[in-house]
């Protein structure tokens, strides 16, 4: 959905533990891609990837709400931190550690974290906002959110941007949504915000 392309500039917003980072490297040649992320342990562990190693990322500890970045980037990346109600069936000790003011407090934190990410990307740009969540809360209202405090933001319809398979995981608000009872999936939302 970032659709990362060569010579443009790209943020991984919310890197830690980079494998989406580690992607966008090998995916985009010649790229100038940026990992952030605010856990120092996270970014060491990015900096172990191949991409990094050879010098194709830019590695920042910064915390995702007040990063220390200007220029404008062609793609952000946010996959935020979320409560992983999603992955259930991998991690079931999750539902005893979330209570339910959790979402409330993690969602005031994505559209923060989002709001953020907003300021980096250049008109004409874009944004992908993704969790492993199910929960409504931290997903569609976020976005939403988003939308009403950002007027040159538009949700764009992820179907253009997915491999045909996953067309059908797209609903008719344009955002990707997997879910564990049909086929299997964990849990996960995403949507492509540009900017105009």
């Amino acid at each position: 959905m970032l659709d990362p392309q060569s010579g443009e500039r790209v943020l991984d917003l919310c890197a830690a533990p980079g494998g989406k980072t580690g992607a966008i490297a090998e995916r985009t040649a010649g790229a100038h891609v940026v990992a952030a992320d605010r856990s120092r342990a996270g970014v060491r562990r990015i900096a172990t990837l191949p991409a990094a190693r050879d010098g194709r990322l830019l590695l920042i500890v910064a915390d995702a709400i007040r990063p220390p970045l200007r220029a404008p980037f062609d793609a952000v990346l946010v996959d935020a931190p979320c409560s992983g109600l999603g992955t259930l069936r991998a991690h079931p000790e999750i539902r005893w550690r979330r209570e339910p003011t959790d979402l409330e407090r993690l969602a005031d934190r994505q559209e923060d974290i989002l709001a953020s990410a907003a300021d980096l990307v250049r008109p004409g740009g874009r944004l992908v906002y993704a969790t492993c969540t199910i929960a409504r809360i931290e997903n569609e209202r976020v976005v939403e959110r988003f939308l009403a405090r950002h007027a040159d933001f538009r949700v764009a319809d992820a179907r253009a941007h997915v491999p045909a398979a996953a067309a059908g995981l797209v609903g008719d608000d344009g955002m990707l949504r997997t879910s564990p009872d049909v086929g299997g999936l964990d849990g996960f939302f995403a949507a492509r915000l540009e900017r105009r």
